[in-house]
């Protein structure tokens, strides 16, 4: 994937780098603190953003079943289609 597609973010958590500045990230680990932020965050959570995020969170006290593990798989496919444009979901 191209660089300028993939681009440079602050860390997650925020931290400050050697130089005292904030840490940034770069190219994948950029896309894999992304996915982790989406599938952490409940929707609702962001106030300005109230549809981000992914609703894992409904499913914390569901049986552990095939169907749970469907719904699971769904919410995650759905949440990165919508909010990560960088990545391919398979």
């Amino acid at each position: 994937m191209p660089k300028d597609i993939v681009g440079r973010g602050w860390s997650f958590p925020i931290a400050i780098n050697p130089q005292g500045g904030l840490s940034l990230t770069d190219e994948n680990s950029e896309i894999v603190q992304a996915i982790r932020i989406i599938l952490m965050t409940a929707p609702g959570q962001r106030v300005m953003r109230p549809t981000f995020g992914c609703r894992l969170h409904e499913l914390v006290f569901a049986p552990n079943n095939v169907a749970t593990a469907t719904l699971a798989q769904r919410y995650v496919e759905e949440a990165l289609k919508m909010w990560e444009p960088r990545i391919n979901v398979v």
